[in-house]
C-alpha cells in the first residue's frame, strides 16, 4: 500500500516532467529540424522571421498610419482628395539643386504601397527550400524525422533503453538500405559505373545517391535564392539596389553620415490636373514620406544580412560538396568510428571496411549517420556504426557483394 502511495505521490511529477519535455520539443520543432543545419535555419528560419517581422512594421505605417503629407497650393480645397491622390498615385524625387521641370532628373517613386507585400513575397522565398525538402526527401522510403526523434530519445533513456533504441535505427537503416540495392545487372550498370564521379547528380534511390542529390539541390536552392533576392528587389523597387549597401558604407566612410537618399527620398513631389468644367488646372504638390525613412532603414539591413547569410550559405554549400563528393571525406567519417570499435585495423579490414562504405552505405546512408551525429553524442553513432558493420558482415557472408549492393563505387 505504501508502495502504491509513493507511486501515485511521483506520478504527477512523472507528468509534468514528460509535458515539459514534450513543450520543448515542439518549440524546437519551431526553430528547425533535425535534418538541418545552423546555415539552413538562418535561410529559412531566421530570415523569414526579420523579414515577417519588417513586413508587419511597415504594415503599420503604410496602411494604419499617415502614410503621406503634402504641402498643397492655395487653389485647391480639398486636401484629403489630394493626399490620397499622391498616396495612391505615382510620386516622383527631384534633388533641390535641380529644377522641377528638369524631367531628366526625377526619380520615380511607387514602390511604397508595396514594400510589406514585397517583404513577404521574400519570406516566402527563403522558405520555399526547405518547404521542397520536406515533400520530396521521403521519396526512397527513409523517414528522417522518425530517425531523427529516435536519434533524440537515446539522450532521454536509461542505458538498456538507449541499446534497444540504437538496435531498433540499425535494423532501420539496414532494411532501407537493402530495399534500394541495385537488383539488375546490364550494360546501364556499367555505364553508370564508368560515370561513377559524377553520380551526385543522378537523384537515384538504387545508387543511393537521391537523398544526398537532394540536399545538394536545395543547399544550390538557398545560395541561389539569396543572390536573386539582390535582383528582384531592383526590378520591384526600380532602383539599383545591388550597389546601394556598397555606395551606403562609401558614404558613411567619406563623410561620416550617408547623403540624402536618392533610392528611399523623404521628400517627393506629386502632379495632378484639377478639372473645372471645360478647364484644367496642372498643379504640383510637395509631399513627405515618413515611411521612407523606415524603409531605408530596413532596406539597408537588409542588403547587408543577405550578403552575410550569402557567404555563409555559399562556404556551407562547398563544406557539404567536399563531404558528399570526395572520398576521403565520407570513407574516413565512418572509419573514425569503425577504428573505435576495433575494426579496420588489418589490410584486409580496411579492404572490407571501405566496402562496407561504398557499396552498402553509400552516400545517402553516410548522409543518415550524419544527421544521427547532429542529433545525439559520438558515442551513439559508433554504437549504430558498429551495429550496422555487424549486420552487413553477417548478412553477407555466403554472399557476392556484387548481386545486391549497388555496382558502382562513390567517386
Amino acid at each position: 500500500m505504501a508502495y502504491t502511495l509513493s507511486q501515485s505521490h511521483r506520478q504527477p511529477k512523472d507528468i509534468m516532467l514528460t509535458n515539459s519535455v514534450n513543450s520543448f520539443a515542439s518549440w524546437s520543432k519551431l526553430l528547425g529540424s533535425g535534418d538541418d543545419d545552423y546555415v539552413d535555419r538562418i535561410n529559412h528560419i531566421y530570415t523569414v522571421i526579420v523579414l515577417i517581422i519588417f513586413s508587419i512594421v511597415s504594415s503599420s505605417g503604410t496602411y494604419i498610419g499617415h502614410g503621406i503629407s503634402c504641402w498643397i497650393p492655395g487653389e485647391v480645397k480639398y486636401t484629403d482628395y489630394v493626399k490620397n491622390l499622391c498616396w495612391t498615385g505615382r510620386t516622383y524625387h527631384i534633388p533641390m539643386t535641380h529644377d522641377l521641370g528638369n524631367k531628366d532628373k526625377r526619380i520615380d517613386i511607387h514602390y511604397y504601397l508595396w514594400v510589406p507585400m514585397i517583404l513577404l513575397f521574400q519570406a516566402f522565398l527563403f522558405k520555399s527550400p526547405n518547404v521542397l525538402w520536406k515533400m520530396l526527401n521521403k521519396g526512397n522510403g527513409m523517414n528522417i524525422e522518425r530517425l531523427v526523434t529516435l536519434s533524440e530519445d537515446t539522450q532521454m533513456v536509461s542505458e538498456n533503453k538507449r541499446v534497444k533504441v540504437i538496435e531498433d535505427m540499425s535494423n532501420y537503416i539496414d532494411r532501407w538500405i537493402r530495399a534500394n540495392r541495385q537488383m539488375r545487372f546490364g550494360k546501364m550498370t556499367c555505364l553508370r559505373q564508368t560515370i561513377s564521379y559524377f553520380q551526385m547528380i543522378t537523384f537515384s534511390k538504387r545508387e543511393g545517391t537521391y537523398l544526398s542529390s537532394l540536399y545538394l539541390l536545395v543547399k544550390i536552392i538557398y545560395f541561389v535564392n539569396v543572390i536573386m533576392q539582390y535582383y528582384l528587389l531592383n526590378a520591384l523597387l526600380r532602383i539599383d539596389y545591388k550597389a546601394y549597401g556598397l555606395n551606403l558604407a562609401r558614404e558613411i566612410a567619406v563623410n561620416g553620415t550617408p547623403a540624402e537618399s536618392l533610392y528611399f527620398p523623404r521628400i517627393t513631389y506629386c502632379d495632378f490636373t484639377i478639372r473645372q468644367l471645360n478647364n484644367k488646372l496642372p498643379l504640383t504638390a510637395q509631399c513627405i514620406l515618413p515611411i521612407n525613412v523606415l524603409n531605408e532603414k530596413m532596406f539597408a539591413f537588409l542588403w547587408f544580412w543577405f550578403a552575410v547569410v550569402g557567404v555563409f550559405t555559399f562556404l556551407n554549400l562547398l563544406l557539404w560538396l567536399y563531404r558528399m563528393i570526395a572520398r576521403e571525406s565520407y570513407v574516413g567519417y565512418i572509419f573514425k568510428y569503425l577504428k573505435r570499435v576495433g575494426e579496420g585495423s588489418s589490410k584486409n579490414e580496411k579492404a572490407r571496411c571501405k566496402e562496407f562504405v561504398e557499396r552498402y552505405l553509400r552516400n545517402d546512408g553516410v548522409m543518415l549517420l550524419r544527421v544521427v551525429a547532429k542529433n545525439s553524442t559520438n558515442l551513439v553513432v559508433s554504437d549504430l556504426v558498429s551495429n550496422l558493420w555487424q549486420l552487413y558482415k553477417k548478412k553477407d557472408e555466403a554472399t557476392d557483394i556484387e548481386k545486391y549492393t549497388s555496382s558502382t563505387t562513390i567517386v
